[in-house]
Formats: C-alpha cells, structure tokens, sequence
C-alpha cells in the first residue's frame, strides 16, 4: 500500500501545483497566505499531539507531513477541478477561504498517510488514527465526514486498503451521529414531558 500511495504522489509536491495556484489567483482574494498559515498551525498542532501520545520520533513524523502535504494538495486540486467542471465556477474564494474545509481535508490526508504507515511498518500508529487528528485538530465528526466523500471521488486511484479505511471512519461517524441525533431527539421529548 505504501507503494501504490508513493506512486500516486510521485509527481507531486509538498507544496501546491501551478496548477492549484491558477485557482489560488483566479480567486478575488488569494487564499494563498491563509492556507500556509493554517497548514503551519495544523502541523503544529499534530506535532504536540503526536509527542503527547509518546511518539518521540520526529524524523518520522517530518516524512509524514511531507507525504500528508502532497495528498493535501493533489487533493485540493482535484477537488476543484471536479467542481469546476461540475458547476462551471472559476472562483473558489468561498470554499478556499473557509478554514474548516482546510481543516477538514488536512485531517483525511493525514488520516491516510498514518494509516498506510501503520500498515507499511512496524513503528506503532494505532494510538494516532481515526478519531485522533479530529480531536488534536478540534475538528467534529460532522466536518470531517462531509470532505471524505469528495476527498474518495476526487482520487479514482485510491488503493483498496484505503477506501475501505475511509469507509470505516465515515461508518463510525454515521453511528455517532445517528447517536448524537437520537440523544437531542429524546432530551427534547424529556423536556416537552416536563413542560406539560
């Protein structure tokens, strides 16, 4: 698995394409800054949460970010793409501008290196895949799940492994929602009950 993700990622950089920057630029106002500044947080972010969970190896969790930055941008691009074909739109400042779309997809890029390194090595991830970098990155189920089906669609040639990892996160947080969504429901029964 780790060898199909390298090959997807062979002609990609850690940082975005000349073509994701066309989309960048045809903005009203450039993303640009604030997605760096986000990617620096995040990592930040991920860094303190992987030394909190015992994780000492630094050089390891660099090579991660560099392979979690390229998926993050491929994806990025392709995500636009698709969408601009879909709804013939050229500016994307709305969507590049939110900071839990960044976020959000971050996290599905991160999730799936962690995974595919968990299951290319014998260096122990478990500690640190789905729901973790939700909880590092203050970042809710529900979020996150609405970019894992485009963050799937956008990558046709996603090894099997992977889907079927992303398909288990997002069966986890249907179940959860569907138990947060009963809990309103029955308090707000309780609360009717108690106003009669």
């Amino acid at each position: 698995m780790q060898e199909l993700l390298e090959q997807l990622l062979r002609n990609v950089g850690a940082s975005p394409s000349p073509a994701l920057l066309v989309y960048f630029d045809n903005c009203s106002s450039n993303p640009s800054q604030n997605i760096f500044q986000g990617l620096d947080e995040r990592q930040e972010l991920i860094r303190q949460g992987f030394q909190h969970k015992g994780n000492p190896d630094l050089n390891l969790l660099q090579k991660l970010f560099q392979s979690a930055h390229s998926l993050y941008f491929h994806k990025m691009e392709s995500i636009l793409r698709l969408e601009q074909e879909r709804i013939f739109v050229q500016d994307f400042s709305k969507l590049l501008h939110l900071h839990v779309f960044h976020s959000s997809l971050h996290a599905c890029a991160l999730e799936v290196v962690f995974y595919v390194q968990k299951k290319s090595t014998n260096y122990s991830l478990e500690s640190i895949l789905f729901p973790w970098v939700l909880e590092v990155l203050n970042l809710t189920p529900y979020d996150f799940y609405k970019v894992l089906e485009s963050f799937v669609k956008a990558e046709p040639a996603l090894p099997g492994g992977i889907v079927q990892h992303i398909q288990r996160c997002e069966h986890s947080i249907l179940d959860c929602l569907a138990w947060i969504t009963f809990e309103v429901i029955e308090v707000a029964s309780w609360s009717v009950l108690a106003a009669c």
